[in-house]
């Protein structure tokens, strides 16, 4: 499903579709998004159009549950965030069959 409208608001009276992004989930994760997705798409994109109208530029939105928050992108750039090798919930994607790119598969 996908589904856009007009935002002239955001681009100084220029016209600028904007577009569900369900198509795109479909593609990557392989099924359509859950309720959980389109929440957190829906906080996500009404934070950045906040930043926009403000003209606040050089942000990026982030989930910092319960909020969703504006990180300076200068704070982001050049740097990995690293997840623990024993994350239970890496455990739990591996056990369903998901790999990644690393040396552990199933079951690590």
């Amino acid at each position: 499903m996908t589904g856009g409208g007009d935002a002239p608001g955001l681009t100084g009276g220029r016209h600028a579709l904007v577009s569900a992004a369900a198509e795109g989930q479909r593609e990557r994760l392989g099924g359509a998004p859950t309720a959980f997705d389109r929440t957190l798409a829906t906080r996500l994109g009404g934070k950045a159009v906040e930043l926009l109208l403000r003209g606040d530029f050089g942000h990026m939105v982030a989930n910092h549950p319960p909020d969703i928050v504006a990180v300076s992108l200068g704070d982001v750039v050049g740097k990995r965030k690293q997840v623990a090798p024993d994350y239970d919930l890496l455990a739990t994607a591996r056990a369903l069959g998901v790999s990644f790119a690393d040396s552990g598969g199933p079951g690590l």
